[in-house]
């Protein structure tokens, strides 16, 4: 079968407003306790990608808007990035956190919007290329794959990546 296949894809993740703060967090395992302070006891379970402020992070644990605290490892949360210094004040320009796994789009210094991501694997085959790049296209979906690479151990491709 040939022909385009067309879809459309929500975008799942939010907006801030301003003078809201940037501290949006999802979190990861399908079940993730929120905890009274930091090792005590159990006063909730949240699941996957539901959404969470975090106040703080410290020694493994974050602490939440709402009251307790989740473990660190069950929250992809937001972190402040600095404005490259090419960007304008005004201009639009986004960040993405590999370690964390979340987008981050910023108007000059202000976020106003954020979403997960799924990056490449951190070896050495597939891992996302770090650094400052300007887009030179934007697509709702695109085929990925590696099929001109030789010097990996297996080959990859996968139709209509969002």
């Amino acid at each position: 079968m040939t022909g385009v296949q067309t879809c459309a894809l929500p975008i799942s993740g939010l907006e801030i407003a301003e003078g809201e703060a940037g501290d949006l967090g999802w979190v990861l395992p399908r079940h993730a306790n929120v905890y009274a302070r930091a090792g005590g006891r159990v006063t909730a379970r949240l699941g996957r990608r539901e959404v969470v402020h975090v106040v703080s992070t410290r020694r493994r644990w974050v602490e939440l808007r709402r009251g307790g605290f989740m473990r660190e490892r069950d929250v992809a949360h937001m972190t402040a990035a600095p404005r490259p210094s090419d960007v304008r004040d005004d201009e639009r320009w986004l960040d993405v956190d590999v370690d964390e796994q979340v987008l981050t789009v910023y108007e000059g210094e202000r976020p106003v919007f954020a979403t997960l991501v799924s990056t490449g694997r951190a070896d050495a085959e597939h891992a996302t290329p770090l650094g400052e790049f300007h887009i030179w296209a934007k697509l709702a979906f695109s085929d990925m794959t590696n099929l001109a690479r030789a010097n990996v151990r297996r080959n990859y491709a996968i139709e209509a990546v969002p």
